[in-house]
């Protein structure tokens, strides 16, 4: 389709758990209004309280429905007295570039685990949430891919909370020697403006 965007990648893939999660918690407690009850905790799969990256680290939080996903409240843009900044506040968190919280979709018939609506909050991109974010989507994909049970295709939808929704695909994963990963990216496309640039040769 001509709305359709691809993208084939090769990257070095890297995770690690978040050294203190505590203070993770305190954070998306204290700054996107999501308790710890609605959080899950455990170091099983899928992946969770981890740092992953095919490009820049994520926080990869995964939430046990997708009400409490929804009901995650933007960062505020100015931090209130006495708190860091967002962007010091996720940097803090072993260098992460934004937090990205996920919860599992019903599917529609696609394979189990293969499916999952997402949220994107950027350190500091200058905006709180963002509708589609390739390279979080793909560090997600490739964290549950060196699962067990790894598959070949994911989907993620992201941006549904925003009203700007986005489906993002993530497809022919392939793990190599040295952590370098390969996959493609894959989503349609909204153009909202054209400009022409000249560009001197």
């Amino acid at each position: 389709d001509d709305d359709v965007a691809c993208l084939f990648m090769r990257s070095k893939f890297e995770q690690s758990p978040v050294s203190h999660r505590p203070s993770l918690q305190r954070l998306l407690r204290e700054r996107l209004s999501l308790p710890s009850q609605h959080l899950v905790q455990t170091y099983r799969q899928p992946p969770t309280f981890v740092n992953a990256s095919v490009a820049r680290p994520k926080t990869l939080v995964h939430v046990n429905s997708l009400q409490a996903l929804r009901d995650i409240v933007q960062p505020p843009s100015l931090a209130p007295s006495r708190r860091m900044p967002w962007s010091q506040a996720c940097e803090s968190i072993d260098g992460s570039t934004g937090i990205y919280c996920y919860a599992q979709h019903d599917g529609g018939g696609n394979e189990p685990g293969s499916v999952w609506e997402c949220r994107q909050f950027p350190s500091a991109s200058g905006y709180p949430e963002d509708p589609a974010t390739g390279i979080a989507a793909a560090a997600l994909a490739m964290a549950l891919f060196h699962q067990e049970r790894p598959l070949q295709r994911y989907k993620f939808y992201q941006g549904m909370s925003m009203d700007r929704p986005s489906l993002i695909e993530v497809n022919h994963l392939r793990a190599g020697d040295d952590d370098w990963v390969y996959f493609g990216l894959q989503g349609r496309v909204e153009i909202d403006e054209r400009e022409n640039l000249e560009v001197p040769v």
